[in-house]
């Protein structure tokens, strides 16, 4: 009786020392990530106060045209820098440009008359504004979406069924800022910012891509817009 009471003293002992050092081992190991993880980030930060790696750029959109974007009628694309998104430098870097990619989202594609008759596949068009004056930190800039937005629609027209309908079309587009000396645009760290992308709805009639404004800002070709200093 004696020698089985011991034996499972024993077994219970060997548990608890087998439990206690499974608990001393994640412990140490949570331990040791998190410092590991301090360290990195004390490292990058003294990289950058040293000059060895740069600040990533940071561009956050700071308001938009919350209403549907009517594209069915050309009178209304007539003015400069009335459809706009409003964009800010929220990072320490000026920023000389704006890469953008307009991706069409399904199933928020669809006939105005009839929204079960989704559009499908649809198109992403990239594009880069190269804008006149930089967007110092804290700045702002207005970025006109008649050009970008129209560029899309190129593309779309190339994948609806019947281009005498007007259609409903939801856009995901997203910015990637470019540093004043970088060779391209870089994405936002996600880390960072979730603020760089946004979705636009828009009202589209095919045929307005033969109107005379259409095709003149097609031929001009240029992405209007207006920096604002902070």
């Amino acid at each position: 009786m004696w020698n089985e009471v011991s034996a499972l003293a024993a077994l219970g002992s060997f548990v608890i020392s087998i439990a206690a050092f499974l608990v001393a081992k994640y412990s140490s190991k949570n331990s040791l990530k998190i410092a590991m993880e301090a360290l990195k980030t004390a490292r990058q930060a003294n990289d950058i106060a040293l000059g060895r790696i740069s600040e990533p750029p940071v561009v956050e959109i700071f308001s938009k045209h919350d209403e549907i974007m009517e594209f069915s009628d050309p009178a209304g694309l007539i003015e400069d820098l009335k459809l706009v998104i409003s964009i800010q430098n929220s990072g320490k870097v000026a920023i000389d440009a704006i890469g953008m990619e307009l991706i069409g989202i399904v199933p928020l594609t669809y006939l105005v008359e009839d929204a079960t008759k989704e559009v499908r596949p649809l198109p992403s068009v990239k594009i880069i504004i190269d804008l006149d004056a930089m967007i110092l930190s804290k700045g702002l800039a207005h970025i006109d979406m008649r050009l970008p937005i129209l560029l899309y629609l190129e593309r779309l027209v190339e994948f609806l069924p019947d281009t005498s309908k007007i259609y409903i079309t939801s856009i995901n587009v997203v910015l990637s800022p470019k540093a004043k000396g970088d060779d391209v645009p870089s994405g936002v760290p996600s880390g960072i910012t979730k603020k760089d992308r946004t979705l636009i709805t828009v009202k589209f009639d095919p045929a307005v891509m033969e109107a005379d404004i259409i095709k003149a800002l097609f031929k001009e070709r240029v992405f209007k817009h207006r920096v604002y200093s902070p």
